[in-house]
């Protein structure tokens, strides 16, 4: 299981993880928020998410960002907040009343990767970091298993929440990167094997 603190914008602290049932083929993003009334930790949204999803990353929230997770999996990687969904996981700023198409607000993009023959399996994101640029700039880079960074960026507004989700080839590594931290500075720090 993964667990990531949420930011809540001055609120109850809120965390999400990702877990699995026993005997279940299927994977949960789950909300938890600290209940300081009642000094206990209470399960409130519960969403299924792709089978192979490995990896949450927190997005700001409040004034600085549209709050909510990404999602990682094999392959893809995908925008959830459970406080602005519907029950079938549709962001609820993004939907049409005349849309036929549900899909349409959903946020996710295929992990771009280098085309050196064909692949066996999904890419799959090993580490990540984020760098907040200044007050509601903010961007991810993802390092992959074949030592890719991938950068990503997430559109918002302040009255609609997240818009899209981009996802661009950054650079490529020599090794597949362990851990990755951007310093305030802009410089990038990689911990390789």
């Amino acid at each position: 299981p993964h667990l990531v603190a949420r930011d809540a914008a001055g609120a109850n602290a809120v965390f999400a993880a990702l877990e699995r049932p026993y005997a279940a083929d299927h994977t949960l993003l789950v909300y938890y928020t600290l209940d300081l009334g009642l000094n206990q930790v209470v399960r409130t949204h519960a969403r299924s998410v792709h089978p192979g999803s490995h990896l949450l990353l927190p997005v700001p929230g409040g004034s600085d960002g549209p709050g909510g997770v990404l999602v990682c999996a094999p392959g893809t990687v995908a925008y959830r907040n459970l406080l602005e969904e519907d029950e079938h996981g549709a962001l609820l700023a993004l939907l049409h009343p005349d849309s036929d198409n549900p899909s349409a607000a959903h946020l996710a993009a295929r992990l771009p990767y280098r085309a050196t023959g064909p692949r066996k399996h999904p890419l799959v994101v090993a580490c990540t970091a984020d760098h907040d640029r200044k007050r509601g700039a903010f961007f991810f880079l993802l390092g992959t298993e074949d030592g890719d960074l991938v950068k990503a960026e997430l559109a918002w507004e302040p009255d609609r929440g997240a818009t899209g989700l981009k996802l661009f080839y950054f650079d490529t590594l020599p090794a597949p990167p362990l851990a990755l931290c951007i310093f305030r500075s802009g410089f990038l720090a990689v911990a390789v094997d």
